[in-house]
């Protein structure tokens, strides 16, 4: 059941990550994020993210002084296979500043809708409810818990 990875460009939420990262917190979407990076590091899809991601999996490691687990957690998300961190620019800056208008979203989550679109993704994966609002911007996914 669900959604088929097979050949798509795939743009994935920081929710994704921390779900993955810390599972044993989150054992309800295991299921779905085990399947989503799976696809990812076996090549059936490619993935993609943001430098948001990385600030936002970065900070509570780093609020409860374990610099150590933030840089793991950043270490895992750039070493992924077949992950790319797409780095911010003027252009997805600029359609950011759109979506946010468009959709009143928070700025983190139009650049992430952002670096999507702009990098021609074919799916935006999130546990964000509320993210499914900026269809048909973007064909946005939430996986089954």
């Amino acid at each position: 059941m669900g959604i088929s990875y097979h050949g798509k460009k795939i743009m994935i939420d920081t929710n994704c990550f921390v779900y993955l990262i810390e599972s044993k917190h989150y054992p309800d979407f295991l299921p779905a994020v085990e399947k989503l990076f799976t696809a990812v590091s076996s090549g059936v899809c490619q993935g993609i993210t943001s430098p948001i991601t990385l600030t936002e999996v970065m900070t509570l490691p780093r609020k409860m002084g374990r610099e150590d687990l933030a840089y793991l957690y950043k270490t895992l998300i750039i070493n992924f296979p077949n992950m790319a961190i797409i780095p911010i620019d003027t252009l997805i800056a600029d359609r950011a500043a759109a979506i946010r208008c468009a959709y009143n979203l928070k700025t983190p989550d139009a650049l992430q809708i952002a670096t999507g679109l702009v990098s021609k993704a074919s799916l935006f994966v999130t546990f964000d409810k509320e993210l499914k609002r900026v269809e048909p911007t973007i064909n946005v996914y939430i996986p089954p818990q």
